[in-house]
């Protein structure tokens, strides 16, 4: 378990199989949440199986282990508890079987020191790219996969396409990565006004909020008695931030 580390990628090679590496890595703030998530879904199985034993209606045995079953597929506590049903040896439907369980505390004990870690398996040789750059190359697939979650879903919304023609759909689909890489250095220059946002609740600033926050500033062409002239938005104090972050002027 030395092995995982939080700052630093122990490389292991695959004695069957030169060409593989694996990385160990540990992540911390993982580590709490896994151990948060294990406090929690004991108690709901706990509760869940107290349910059931304390049951008093006639039923088979098959149908009492068919709850048990499903409350712990629910919360992913099978390996964690010992159970069995002492049935009643004279009715088969019956109120009187009786369902016994207890938590494995070994198992528990095991998991907890896995929290947090994981392993990078990899072909790459090493005098290639170093264990720290592949840990690294895989942490980035997370901007990745927030990127085409963007591009679906959040905001460019790239579907549904309408085009039936290849062409056009290809425009689209271009139009969609273009804005994103707009998007993407817009996050960047905006970066010390999210920084300096607040957290959780308290905080104000997104990419989405930066957008409505400029919404109502333009430039306009009115036309008075066939005299035409351009009128630019007023920014106030807040917008006037954000266009100075973005080294931008209307």
């Amino acid at each position: 378990m030395d092995f995982f580390d939080e700052k630093k990628s122990i490389d292991i090679i695959d004695p069957d199989d030169e060409q593989l590496r694996y990385s160990l890595c540990k992540n911390p703030t993982t580590q709490k949440q896994e151990g948060a998530t294990r406090n929690r879904l004991p108690e709901k199985t706990r509760e869940g199986l107290k349910e059931i034993a304390d049951y008093k209606r006639a039923m088979t045995v098959e149908k009492l282990g068919a709850r048990v079953g499903k409350i712990l597929a629910k919360y992913k506590m099978g390996k964690f508890i010992k159970w069995s049903i002492q049935a009643d040896e004279k009715i088969l439907s019956s109120r009187w079987h009786k369902l016994i369980w207890q938590v494995d505390q070994d198992k528990v004990v095991q998991e907890e020191r896995l929290d947090g870690c994981y392993i990078i398996r990899s072909d790459v040789q090493g005098d290639t790219v170093d264990g720290l750059s592949r840990v690294e190359a895989y942490k980035s697939l997370g901007t990745v996969e927030r990127a085409f979650r963007n591009l679906k879903t959040v905001q460019l919304e790239t579907r549904p396409v309408y085009h039936k023609i290849d062409r056009r759909i290809q425009g689209h689909v271009f139009l969609c990565m273009l804005a994103y890489y707009v998007q993407w250095h817009m996050q960047k220059r905006l970066a010390p006004l999210f920084a300096s946002d607040g957290k959780g609740e308290n905080r104000r600033w997104s990419f989405s909020g930066v957008i409505e926050c400029l919404k109502n500033q333009g430039r306009h062409e009115v036309e008075i008695e066939n005299a035409t002239y351009q009128q630019d938005g007023k920014c106030d104090a807040q917008q006037q931030k954000i266009m100075d972050l973005l080294s931008a002027d209307i």
